[in-house]
C-alpha cells in the first residue's frame, strides 16, 4: 500500500531575509526522510513588498529534486495564503510552516510518522522566533520542536496545537479555512477537536 504523500505549505509575508534558509532546511529534511515519498513544497507569498516571491522561486529552482510551486496572492492575510496553498496541494497530508521559522532536524519526519503510523489527525510544534517582533518577549532562537500531538481517545486536558507548524489530513480541511475563521492555533484546535473528538497531548 503506497504511503500518503505530503504537501508542505509555507505562507510568507515580507520574509525575504529568512525564506531561503527556511526552504533549504525543509527541503533537506524532505530529501533525508526514508518515509516521505514524492513530497511537495508550496510557497505562498502574501502581498509581499520585498523579494520573498523571487527568492523563494530562485531557491527552489536551484534544487529541482523536490516538487514545488511558488504562488502570489495580492491581498495580505495568512488565511488567504493558506487557502491558496490548500487549493493546489496534491498531498494526502498537509504541513503548514510559517515562513519565518527554522525547523529542527527530524521534526517533519516526526509529524509525518505521527499522522501516518499512529493516526494523529492534528500535529503541531512550538517555536522561538528568529527575528525580534514587538509581541515577542522571548529571546530569538533558531529552533522549532514538536511538542503537542492530537489524537482520538486520549484523556488529557485539551491544549491548543501551535499554528506556526501544524499538520493535518487535507480531506479534513478540504474546503480550506471558512469565512470568519482565524488561521491560528486556537481556531484550528477547536475546529478539529469538535469535529473529531480530539484532545491534545504532549
Amino acid at each position: 500500500m503506497p504511503k500518503p504523500e505530503l504537501s508542505v505549505i509555507i505562507p510568507a509575508h515580507n520574509e525575504a531575509a529568512l525564506i531561503g534558509d527556511t526552504l533549504t532546511a525543509i527541503r533537506a529534511q524532505l530529501l533525508a526522510s526514508a518515509d516521505i515519498q514524492r513530497p511537495e513544497l508550496i510557497v505562498v507569498a502574501s502581498a509581499c513588498q520585498d523579494e520573498t516571491h523571487e527568492l523563494a522561486a530562485e531557491t527552489l529552482a536551484n534544487h529541482g529534486d523536490v516538487r514545488h510551486r511558488v504562488l502570489e496572492v495580492g491581498k495580505a492575510g495568512k488565511k488567504r495564503a493558506l487557502n491558496a496553498g490548500l487549493e493546489v496541494a496534491r498531498g494526502d497530508m498537509v504541513l503548514c510552516v510559517d515562513g519565518d521559522v527554522a525547523v529542527t532536524e527530524g521534526s517533519i519526519d516526526r509529524a509525518y510518522d505521527d499522522m501516518h503510523e499512529y493516526g494523529a489527525r492534528l500535529v503541531g510544534g512550538q517555536y522561538a522566533p528568529r527575528v525580534a517582533r514587538q509581541w515577542v518577549n522571548t529571546k530569538p532562537a533558531p529552533s522549532i520542536e514538536l511538542l503537542k500531538y492530537a489524537r482520538r481517545h486520549v484523556t488529557q486536558p485539551h491544549r491548543d496545537v501551535p499554528g506556526c507548524f501544524v499538520g493535518f489530513f487535507r480531506k479534513d480541511l478540504k474546503a480550506g479555512y471558512p469565512e470568519g475563521a482565524a488561521p491560528d492555533d486556537r481556531w484550528l484546535s477547536a475546529y478539529m477537536g469538535k469535529r473529531f473528538g480530539l484532545d491534545a497531548i504532549r
